[in-house]
């Protein structure tokens, strides 16, 4: 394709341990933390979004329905904001004991993964994306990855 200028990005350092430690599941406590940091973006609003990261990885293998995790099926995938949005509706309904039965989940990413699901999702609908890409890669490939 085309190569198109990246007139704004932002990287966020958001760790969903640090959100399921402050949180653990409580919705009302993870929406004041997730607007305190989303209230501090100023650019980058463009509605497109490049994900990294375990639990970005994690979801998609979800959404693929895994049985076991697999770096090629999930590098570059598109998870839509419906599905994002039903797979954390999901998650939050489960106990951690059910969610550590997800074949294609690390069972140590049983605890923070509604966070971060959470987190995510609130994300997609505050910079108006449908969808996210799924990257295996780095920050350097995002960024790639939105010239094309």
């Amino acid at each position: 394709g085309r190569c198109k200028i990246i007139d704004n990005f932002i990287s966020l350092p958001i760790g969903v341990v640090m959100l399921y430690e402050k949180c653990s599941r409580d919705k009302k406590l993870l929406d004041s933390i997730t607007d305190n940091i989303l209230d501090g973006l100023k650019f980058g609003l463009s509605g497109k979004c490049i994900l990294i990261g375990g639990t970005a990885l994690s979801l998609a293998a979800i959404d693929l329905n895994l049985t076991k995790y697999q770096p090629k099926s999930v590098d570059r995938h598109i998870l839509t904001l419906k599905r994002l949005e039903e797979i954390t509706q999901n998650l939050f309904n489960k106990s951690i004991e059910q969610i550590k039965k997800i074949k294609c989940l690390q069972p140590q990413r049983a605890q923070t993964i509604s966070c971060g699901a959470y987190f995510l999702r609130r994300l997609l609908q505050r910079i108006g994306a449908d969808f996210a890409v799924i990257s295996e890669s780095d920050n350097i490939e995002g960024y790639a990855l939105l010239l094309r």
